[in-house]
């Protein structure tokens, strides 16, 4: 939407209220803070400044090319736990399975985006709540 210049002033199908809804952090806040014990799981240890053994994308090819992990598989479990609870949320919107998503599966979208993205920028927004 900034690519392409969209604001309050735009014409068509951008609407003030909309670009305020997106810029709200109130519902990602509460859809974190109600997920929570499902994505901490994934939480880097890197990112997060802890001793958990999990990598987002970043860190791990970095200790990859480092030679630091040369055990992949439980990076390997972690990314296939999450595409398969993004899958059941993706699932949820489809006609006969309104509902069926769970909190884990909602949380899905919060691991992904840290461990395709980093964990830094999602955590500062869960702290500020």
């Amino acid at each position: 939407m900034c690519n392409m210049e969209y604001d309050s002033h735009s014409k068509g199908f951008m609407k003030a209220e909309r670009a305020r809804i997106g810029r709200d952090l109130g519902a990602l806040q509460d859809l974190a803070v109600r997920t929570a014990p499902y994505w901490e799981k994934a939480l880097c240890g890197r990112c997060a400044g802890n001793d958990s053994p999990q990598r987002c994308r970043r860190h791990l090819a970095e200790e990859i090319s480092q030679g630091v992990i040369k055990d992949l598989s439980p990076h390997v479990s972690l990314v296939d736990d999450i595409e398969k609870h993004i899958r059941m949320y993706n699932r949820s919107f489809c006609h006969g399975y309104h509902g069926t998503d769970t909190d884990e599966d909602r949380a899905a979208l919060i691991s992904a985006v840290g461990w395709c993205s980093g964990w830094k920028t999602l955590l500062s927004i869960v702290e500020a709540t």
